[in-house]
């Protein structure tokens, strides 16, 4: 499933928070993919926003992301 557009055309975004300007794109080991395409399918880029948030948190242990 695709991501939502606005009106513009642009990718929308169902978060609180706005989105950073810049783009960080990552290449996974197929295997990897795979297995984020079977357990979240329509929903990878929110969850994958979630785990770097948490995974941040936790380090920095300050509770400072949410």
């Amino acid at each position: 499933m695709m991501q939502p557009k606005d009106e513009l055309g642009r990718f929308s975004f169902k978060g609180s928070k706005p989105l950073a300007k810049k783009i960080i794109g990552i290449r996974l080991p197929q295997d990897i993919y795979d297995e984020l395409m079977k357990a979240h399918p329509s929903d990878y880029t929110d969850w994958i926003r979630e785990v770097i948030a948490s995974s941040l948190k936790a380090e920095n242990n300050d509770g400072a992301i949410n």
